[in-house]
């Protein structure tokens, strides 16, 4: 019985410390200290919705997560002022970037979960921009 409820105390520790850590990522800023913007409301539910994203050092964050329905139509519209690629982790979606560039990735949410949204520069450098969770119908 004690190994019982130390072992569910340590999942539950574990757990808390993976939820904790991955909400306090997606608030951070990159390690050049720039935010992001992406307009809309933060944590609702787009419905096959065009999702502006900025990438703008001078902009703040206004949303951390993407939410859609599974089999609904996705499109990113991206400006950046800087170059990279745009990808979502987990649909091997991906698009290139320029600054002064409007780009738009578009596609279907056929996976549930919660996937990355991240540029990654030239330099290597990778930048999280928000994430997109997926959910079921």
């Amino acid at each position: 019985m004690v190994i019982m409820r130390t072992l569910i105390l340590g999942i539950t520790a574990v757990v808390l410390a993976a939820t904790y850590y991955g909400l306090h990522r997606l608030g951070e800023t990159n390690a050049a200290g720039d935010d992001i913007g992406i307009q809309g409301s933060a944590d609702s539910l787009h419905a096959a919705a065009d999702i502006a994203i900025a990438i703008d050092s001078t902009q703040p964050a206004t949303a951390r997560v993407i939410r859609v329905k599974q089999g609904d139509r996705v499109r990113l519209s991206v400006t950046s002022d800087r170059s990279g690629a745009l990808e979502v982790h987990g649909y091997h979606e991906e698009a290139h970037v320029e600054p002064g560039n409007k780009t738009t990735l578009s596609f279907v949410a056929a996976k549930t979960g919660r996937f990355p949204i991240d540029l990654h520069g030239p330099d290597r450098a990778h930048m999280e921009l928000a994430a997109l969770e997926v959910l079921p119908r």
